[in-house]
């Protein structure tokens, strides 16, 4: 069976076992999920499906949603952190060697340990954290510890990552299709990101806004009735901006706008 087949088993045996809804936060014998203070475990099952299928699938912008940044990577030469998508999508197959994949897709969701600290993969190969944003939970990778060898290489040709934005309803991925093009894929949340987008638009602007330090990337897309602008924030912006957040997400349609940080 391969890593596919068995992520996919593994993510029928979980919606078997765990029905939608439940309010127990108890996953095995090693792990509650209160523990880490959350309410219920539906976030976390989301969670897990979409990581075991993420990394089946090497899917580099699934992955951007489910790690937080920056991203600790414990190596016995050196600690290195991922701070942004980019990083994570050159860096992916390094970061995600085959022991690392093996230490989540083999995992059954029964022998997940939990401490107060966070929720163990592999027996601390992988470690998640619970975050708390606009009301909503939400699990991310926060560290990594790599084994001395067996990185792979990455794999050439993929369409390189711009930005991704974690907004209240939507999750945002941006990548470049060429030189100050670039194209949107948009997911309406709970919808996962492994599935085909919501809302896919090919061709889109890339610009920047601001100046020296200041200068900001921003993306422009249009349909026949909407447009949206995601602004990519690198340290300024214009008012307050919630803690956390990376960006903005603009959607205009019949004369209305609306905005979404992202996360």
């Amino acid at each position: 069976m391969n890593a596919r087949s068995r992520a996919l088993t593994a993510s029928l045996l979980i919606l078997g076992a765990q029905p939608a809804g439940a309010g127990e936060t108890v996953l095995g014998r090693s792990c509650d999920l209160a523990w880490v203070g959350a309410r219920d475990k539906q976030a976390f099952l989301t969670f897990d499906r979409e990581l075991r299928v993420a990394l089946s699938e090497r899917d580099a912008a699934a992955m951007a949603f489910l790690v937080s940044f920056p991203l600790r990577i414990n190596h016995a030469r050196a600690v290195m952190r991922l701070d942004n998508a980019r990083a994570v999508q050159a860096r992916l197959a390094e970061v995600f060697p085959p022991a690392v994949r093996s230490a989540i897709l083999e995992q059954s969701l029964e022998t997940i340990s939990c401490r107060y600290a966070g929720i163990m993969y592999g027996d601390g190969r992988v470690w998640v954290h619970l975050v708390r944003k606009e009301g909503s939970q939400r699990y991310r990778i926060a560290v990594i510890n790599l084994p001395s060898d067996g990185a792979e290489r990455p794999t050439p040709g993929e369409p390189e990552l711009r930005f991704v934005c974690d907004a209240q309803k939507h999750r945002v991925v941006i990548d470049a299709v060429a030189r100050g093009r670039a194209r949107y894929r948009s997911w309406t949340k709970p919808r996962p990101v492994t599935d085909p987008p919501d809302v896919e638009i090919a061709s889109g602007s890339e610009d920047f806004e601001g100046t020296g330090s200041c200068t900001q990337p921003v993306w422009k897309f249009e349909t026949a009735d909407r447009a949206y602008l995601v602004r990519e924030h690198v340290g300024c912006a214009e008012g307050p901006v919630p803690e956390g957040a990376t960006g903005e997400l603009y959607m205009s349609a019949a004369g209305k706008e609306r905005r979404w940080w992202c996360y």
